[in-house]
């Protein structure tokens, strides 16, 4: 008889902090350890405005076709508003050792501090 494998989703939040030059673009990335991890909400703050770019390699998944302005990425979802994270109106799954890469394009003029939280739970084998 074949055993079930089980899986526990344990909460989990991937964070990746930018600093970003006045106009400039910067590419860095952020690698999923072992576990699958699938991403429910998205959410940012930063000291100004931006555009970015979001490429999953292994599978090559391409997330946008050019630049997104941030607020059409992650909704109004600030400290300011009050309101939610971003709810996906899919999750995204970024399979174990995954490298995402994100390529971040400051639009304010001045320099500018940013992080980008996906909000989601690892998938781990039981």
């Amino acid at each position: 008889m074949e055993e079930k494998v089980r899986i526990k989703k344990h909460p989990y939040f991937y964070v990746k902090n930018f600093t970003v030059g006045a106009n400039q673009t910067v590419v860095d990335s952020l690698s999923i350890d072992d576990h699958d991890f699938v991403a429910l909400e998205l959410n940012r703050t930063s000291s100004g405005s931006f555009q970015l770019k979001i490429i999953a390699t292994g599978e090559d998944r391409q997330y946008t076709n050019d630049w997104v302005n941030e607020d059409n990425f992650f909704g109004y979802a600030t400290a300011t508003t009050g309101k939610r994270a971003y709810r996906l109106p899919v999750p995204m799954r970024f399979p174990a050792r995954t490298v995402i890469n994100f390529e971040i394009k400051d639009t304010s003029g001045s320099s500018n501090t940013i992080q980008i939280a996906l909000i989601g739970y690892k998938r781990i084998q039981q």
